[in-house]
């Protein structure tokens, strides 16, 4: 009877023993899984992780700022092309210092490339020029008013043709433009009249030589002369507008023109 007793009783102490061992252990385990953020983020840093393990991919958008950059730390080669634009660099951040040698031309240099240049085919030309001069009195034939006009500096790539082209009259293939308008054909300048008085003819020079080489226009026939083939300098010309016939019934003599030259 007593052994019998005995037998029962240690049994059911083992079980008491194996059920409080499984208590002990799964309050262990629900403090670890309670505890486990706080127990990574006290054990896992920087140091803890290999370099270049986490992808770019792995981060979260928006999640490295400007504060979690090193200083200097961000190179040239580690932005995208076109990445850098006007609107993202602040107004007087860039200086001389910041810009490779060239990037600007100096004004001497930019000044004078455009001096210098030959113009390129095609190219087209404007200005205006008025001039006038009185006579000793009315009907002076002898009186001449003298102008000259460039190209700014431009230079032709060939000599140029001179036209004229009298107020109110009608374009030509050489000067199919207007006063309004002002237009020449390739290698051809063209003399748009706007207003003349005592004027019978143009005398349009090369103002390279010194000599008559150009063309010389008559208004009352509009029949022109040509001197050494009637062409006049690549850099511009010079013109000489006189009286040359007739009485005029007066001593004013002026010139008001608008011209156009196309490079050949």
């Amino acid at each position: 009877m007593t052994n019998g007793h005995t037998a029962r009783s240690a049994s059911i102490q083992g079980r008491i023993r194996s059920k409080a061992g499984m208590l002990v252990a799964g309050g262990a385990i629900g403090a670890l899984l309670a505890g486990g953020g706080a127990f990574a983020a006290a054990t896992i840093n920087g140091a803890s992780i290999t370099n270049r393990t986490i992808a770019g991919i792995k981060l979260k958008s928006s999640t490295i700022t400007s504060t979690e950059l090193k200083n200097a730390g961000v190179k040239g080669a580690d932005l995208a092309s076109g990445a850098v634009t006007g609107a993202k660099i602040a107004d007087g951040s860039v200086t001389a210092a910041d810009l490779a040698p060239g990037t600007i031309p100096s004004a001497s240099t930019s000044t004078s490339a455009a001096w210098e240049r030959t113009l390129p085919s095609g190219s087209l030309l404007t200005g205006v020029v008025r001039t006038s001069n009185w006579a000793a009195t009315a009907g002076d034939t002898s009186v001449a008013i003298a102008d000259s006009f460039d190209y700014g500096g431009h230079v032709m790539p060939s000599g140029m043709t001179p036209n004229v082209v009298l107020e109110g009259g009608a374009s030509t293939t050489q000067c199919p433009g207007t006063a309004a308008a002002p237009d020449a054909a390739p290698g051809q300048i063209c003399l748009y009249v706007v207003a003349r008085q005592g004027i019978g003819g143009i005398n349009m020079l090369d103002p390279g030589v010194s000599d008559n080489t150009g063309r010389f226009y008559r208004a009352d026939t509009g029949a022109y002369i040509d001197t050494n083939g009637g062409k006049v300098g690549t850099t511009g010309m010079s013109f000489v507008a006189s009286a040359f016939t007739g009485a005029y019934g007066n001593n004013i003599h002026q010139l008001a023109a608008v011209w156009a030259a196309r490079a050949a």
